[in-house]
């Protein structure tokens, strides 16, 4: 994996979470990578890249976190994990995984770069694998609403 690659979500990541959540404090932590299957810390956003670059980005956080985030992202307190919560974690991961894309296709000079919809996997005690990515590069986020880990394998499709 190029880090050229993995920093366009990372940037994105960030300069997302502080533009929808006033005062938002990330801290970039330090990077692990980790094989397939990975432990879920149950509120994972998966989303796959295809086109000239291939792989998959999954952001997972604890269901507290999720709706911490989704509270001030809403600008209402929400009880607990509900579809309100469920919907805005999936299109943060949607916006964050999007500005990562065309931030790709422009240092890519252009190279075409596709995103699924988001898929949104919660519970507890589950690992997260699949059949393209074996290892992923872990990006965690430390932020004042908990932590954010961002797991990307992406490499040039074959």
């Amino acid at each position: 994996m190029k880090a050229e690659y993995i920093n366009p979500f990372v940037t994105s990541a960030i300069s997302t979470l502080k533009q929808f959540i006033p005062g938002m404090e990330v801290n970039r932590g330090k990077l692990a990578v980790s094989s397939a299957p990975s432990q879920s810390l149950g509120t994972a956003t998966y989303i796959g890249i295809s086109g000239d670059l291939e792989g998959r980005v999954i952001y997972d956080m604890n269901r507290v976190t999720a709706v911490k985030i989704a509270s001030e992202m809403n600008g209402e307190k929400i009880p607990g994990l509900n579809e309100l919560v469920r919907s805005t974690i999936q299109e943060l991961g949607n916006i964050i995984t999007g500005n990562a894309s065309a931030k790709l296709h422009k240092q890519l000079d252009g190279k075409h770069i596709d995103i699924t919809p988001p898929s949104l996997i919660v519970g507890e005690d589950m690992e997260i694998s699949d059949s393209i990515s074996d290892k992923y590069l872990q990006v965690p986020l430390e932020t004042n609403l908990g932590n954010i880990i961002i797991n990307v394998n992406i490499k040039e499709s074959s």
